[in-house]
Formats: structure tokens, C-alpha cells, sequence
């Protein structure tokens, strides 16, 4: 009887594909949605100046996609060399850091970095 397995699976099968800008969707969601919500802020803060409530979703959509266009350098440049799920892990360390909702179990090790050279 033969093996009709497929005696390895290449690794890039795993990865999510590039979308925009060397960003992933789950990445490309996380920085429209700071933008966003960066906007919001503007724009609320704008409604105080200007007294006009249009401002805030125009706020909202200038800055989403001013994040969009410059997060995808930025996000490239400084996840370089990193893994793939770098971004949300970074993101859940952060918030685990400064006390916001965390998905962390504070009795484990937790590292955002590996432990050895990958050849």
C-alpha cells in the first residue's frame, strides 16, 4: 500500500495574504480603525469650532484613510523580520501593560520575540 500524502506543506500555505500596502486584512482593520477613531476625536473637536455636525464622519473618513495610506509604510517598515501574528500579539501586550482588557494570563511567559535564530 503507498502513501498518497503529501510528504510536506509549505509554510507560506499558513500566512495571510498581503492585501494593501504590505498589510494584512486583520492589520489593515487595525490601523483603519485607529484612524477612525482618531477622527472621531478630531471631529468632535472640530463640532466645538465650527458647530456643525457634518465634521465628525468627514473627520472620520479623512483620517481612517490618511492611517490606511501611511500605516502600511510605517506598519511595514517596523514589522520587518518579525513573525506574522507580530501585530496582535504586540497589541495584546500593550493593553495587558498599561490595564485595559487583556486575553493574558499574567502566571505564564509571555514574549513577543523568538527565542532562536530561525536558519
Amino acid at each position: 500500500m503507498t502513501n498518497n500524502t503529501i510528504p510536506f506543506i509549505p509554510e507560506r500555505l499558513n500566512r495571510q495574504p498581503v492585501v494593501f500596502r504590505g498589510m494584512t486584512i486583520s492589520e489593515l482593520l487595525i490601523v483603519f480603525g485607529i484612524g477612525a477613531i482618531v477622527g472621531l476625536v478630531m471631529g468632535i473637536l472640530l463640532i466645538l469650532l465650527l458647530g456643525d455636525w457634518a465634521i465628525i464622519p468627514t473627520c472620520i473618513a479623512i483620517f481612517a484613510f490618511l492611517f490606511l495610506f501611511w500605516g502600511g509604510s510605517i506598519i511595514s517598515r517596523v514589522k520587518r523580520g518579525k513573525s506574522d501574528t507580530w501585530l496582535p500579539r504586540f497589541l495584546e501586550f500593550k493593553f495587558y501593560q498599561y490595564r485595559f482588557f487583556s486575553v493574558i494570563n499574567a502566571s505564564t511567559y509571555y514574549s513577543i520575540r523568538r527565542e532562536r535564530q530561525i536558519k
